[in-house]
């Protein structure tokens, strides 16, 4: 008989199981971090006590903590422009021109003109300045 018995078997799911699960409670206190950390990957892999290997392992292969991470990133992106919008609200001129390049471009609130021709050849290049 080469089978284990049922209660060997049933040990190694459990065992893999527990592996899961210290994997998913790794990875959900790796997220709480990166959040701390205001996205920064290296330090949140060293506060974590996580291999950026591992971390993006777990970014690859894993789309729900890829999903959670991006997540993160659009919160502090979002905290971000609400910072910048406190800053256009005050009258910061910086900041107004800042977001007038960013969002104001099919305005003509560029620094630079972009072309784009399909006819160009290999060698050829444009740049207007």
């Amino acid at each position: 008989m080469n089978t284990p018995p049922n209660s060997i078997r049933n040990l190694n799911n459990l065992q893999e199981k527990i592996k899961v699960n210290k994997s998913d409670t790794k990875k959900k206190d790796f997220l709480v971090i990166l959040s701390k950390s205001a996205g920064n990957i290296s330090e949140s892999c060293k506060k974590a006590n996580v291999g950026r290997s591992t971390f993006y392992l777990w970014f690859n292969n894993d789309s729900d903590f890829k999903k959670e991470v991006e997540l993160v990133r659009e919160d502090l992106l979002d905290f971000a422009e609400s910072k910048l919008w406190e800053k256009i609200v005050s009258g910061n001129l910086t900041a107004i021109i800042f977001y007038l390049k960013c969002q104001g471009q099919r305005r003509g609130y560029i620094d630079k003109q972009y072309v784009e021709n399909t006819n160009l050849r290999e060698k050829d290049e444009v740049v207007i300045e």
